[in-house]
């Protein structure tokens, strides 16, 4: 499995890396950019920038039912809009303050 070891979501039986996600989420019509972060208990959490509301839903029946073979019994437990999603200096997603904003916005 690719992705670095402390980023890697162990949803039941199934593990896998944010980025299998975010590959997906990339062909979604309404999703301007998105990000998917390990919460403490290993939920999936979704922040997304969308001009309209995305469900939970909505994301599950997109992004996650196609990859059942791979990812058989995972589910985006919580979803969010977002303004922005946080970036590093380096351009990558800022999982610690994701965290934190999801955190807040539950």
């Amino acid at each position: 499995m690719a992705g670095r070891r402390d980023e890697v979501i162990n949803c039941g039986d199934a593990k896998f890396t944010p980025e299998i996600i975010k590959e997906n989420i990339r062909r979604h019509p309404k999703l301007a950019s998105a990000a998917v972060v390990r919460m403490p208990n290993h939920e999936p959490w979704l922040a997304v920038m969308s001009p309209e509301p995305v469900t939970v839903q909505e994301i599950n029946d997109w992004i996650v039912r196609p990859l059942r073979g791979e990812l058989a019994g995972v589910e985006i437990a919580r979803t969010f809009c977002v303004a922005e999603i946080p970036l590093a200096r380096n351009g990558k997603i800022a999982r610690e303050d994701l965290l934190r904003l999801l955190l807040s916005l539950a």
